[in-house]
């Protein structure tokens, strides 16, 4: 127990024996681990013993956020569960999505619905909810203008994410935790999760899953061989000297268009999303692939999608040097081969590739669940292009 009289979790204790010496603290670990209810007993402990700070709590939609996060924080609040932090001062105003506790704010938002609203959000403490369903770029706002210190949770779900580089850094500390450390689970809750680990007994009855188990019971980041593209991290600043720098588009209209940018320095290729999106106009990105000047003198060129002969002629007739790339058969493996044999940096604001990234994976054998030397047709757009680019360089 608490000073004040409240049931802590281990989480809870250490975000209160730590938070003071650092910048952040992330939570990554399995379901059940009492991730989130530990960030959120100590924010409500936090308010009982502060005056006029301001708290920015957030997920990835508002909808999300109201299910979940926002439901334990009211129950929290007024005592419910065996973690109630009792805050019964508490007045949440639902037209708003904010709640005070004594002369403290709390800011509730959902990240991917209102992407704007963090610029220029000042706030004392900001805490991300399931970090893995969110942009670097709004943790990096909200980043920006907060003055003591920032608390993000996730189920490690994703192979690769942003969340996970944070642990680079000396001021971020990390503290990993799964259903074992949830002394009020019930003995048919931990059944269930446990039945996801692969023993033979659960391989027999058909309930193992690998993945799961090493996500949601262990806390533990898992990647599979299906996934495409297995290694990469992010970057903020293209590199001042390389050896070449390619622009590569997959073409799309109800599919996603996406217009890269690609340079290769040695072993390292650096990839950046200049365009991506759907029912994009022709004349909207001839005009945004225009503002590269680089580009436009002639210093390199466009290497295109050769299924649409009619679009590559509309640029080179604006005097882009574009030019369309064979794809003769194995060409998709040819080209993901020679990708993967470069180290990968994507570019920290280009949210859909990073997603493509994490979601790419091989086709496998529905009856023996082998992987297979075939690639799913989708979340690829991105990578086409920057396929497109590395086949033309050779």
């Amino acid at each position: 127990m608490s000073i004040l009289e409240v049931q802590t979790t281990v989480n809870y204790e250490f975000i209160d024996n730590n938070f003071d010496d650092c910048r952040g603290i992330v939570l990554p670990g399995g379901t059940r681990s009492t991730k989130t209810i530990g960030i959120l007993q100590w924010l409500i402990l936090y308010c009982r013993r502060n005056n006029h700070k301001h708290i920015v709590i957030c997920r990835d939609t508002l909808k999300n956020l109201k299910r979940t996060t926002l439901k334990d924080f009211i129950e929290l609040c007024y005592g419910y569960g065996d973690y109630a932090a009792h805050a019964s001062n508490m007045t949440l105003n639902k037209a708003e999505l904010t709640a005070k506790i004594g002369t403290n704010t709390v800011e509730f938002i959902g990240l991917i619905d209102d992407p704007m609203r963090v610029h220029g959000l000042k706030s004392s403490i900001f805490y991300i909810n399931e970090a893995v369903g969110t942009y670097k770029s709004s943790f990096t706002q909200l980043s920006y203008r907060c003055e003591e210190g920032f608390l993000l949770d996730c189920n490690p779900s994703e192979p690769h994410h942003w969340v996970y580089e944070l642990e680079k850094r000396e001021d971020v500390k990390f503290f990993r935790t799964s259903y074992l450390d949830n002394p009020f689970l019930g003995d048919e809750q931990v059944k269930e999760i446990e039945s996801k680990e692969p023993t033979p007994e659960n391989i027999e009855r058909g309930t193992a899953d690998e993945k799961e188990w090493s996500i949601y019971g262990l806390g533990l980041i898992f990647k599979g061989k299906d996934i495409v593209i297995p290694k990469w991290d992010t970057y903020s600043d293209d590199p001042e000297g390389y050896d070449v720098k390619i622009y590569g588009i997959d073409w799309g209209w109800n599919d996603p268009f996406c217009f890269s940018q690609v340079i290769i320095d040695g072993r390292d290729l650096y990839i950046r999303e200049l365009m991506y999106g759907s029912h994009i106009r022709p004349e909207d990105y001839t005009d945004r692939i225009m503002q590269e000047q680089y580009l436009m003198d002639g210093e390199t060129f466009v290497v295109c999608d050769s299924s649409e002969p009619k679009s590559v002629n509309a640029l080179t007739e604006n005097d882009i040097p574009a030019v369309p790339i064979k794809k003769p058969p194995g060409s998709i493996m040819d080209g993901l081969k020679k990708l993967n044999k470069y180290n990968i940096h994507i570019h920290e604001d280009s949210s859909n590739i990073q997603d493509e990234a994490n979601r790419y994976k091989y086709k496998t054998d529905p009856k023996t669940g082998d992987v297979l030397d075939i690639t799913i047709d989708k979340f690829n757009h991105g990578f086409d292009s920057v396929r497109y680019c590395v086949l033309a360089y050779g």
